[in-house]
């Protein structure tokens, strides 16, 4: 787990994500109950931020859970050999899923 990725997800979107200790504790019961079933096959830090992202930016008008599934399933198509369309519908759509989550845009 390097210091910047973990810098990123338990300072940067926890911070933003996690409002109070009843989100903390849903979060870790999550976790806890998915990683008993993939300890072995997933990272632990990549699995509290998807976690996180399921349990609190995954519903409504900002919906990058669903965005990140969407764009994952994309990356297998390419990983065997095809194509995407609509790479910057998606950017844009992420960009506005951001801004609802409050990030500012980076230039």
């Amino acid at each position: 787990m390097s210091g910047r990725r973990a810098a990123v997800v338990l300072d940067a979107w926890a911070g933003r994500l996690l409002q109070n200790p009843r989100d903390v504790k849903r979060l870790l019961f999550a976790v806890r109950a998915t990683w008993a079933k993939l300890e072995d096959r997933v990272d632990l830090l990549d699995l509290i931020w998807l976690e996180m992202i399921s349990l609190k930016a995954g519903s409504g008008h900002k919906n990058s859970y669903d965005w990140l599934v969407k764009y994952l399933h994309a990356s297998d198509g390419i990983a065997i050999g095809g194509s995407i369309s609509g790479e910057q519908e998606d950017r844009d759509e992420l960009a506005e899923i951001l801004k609802q989550l409050g990030w500012e845009e980076c230039r």
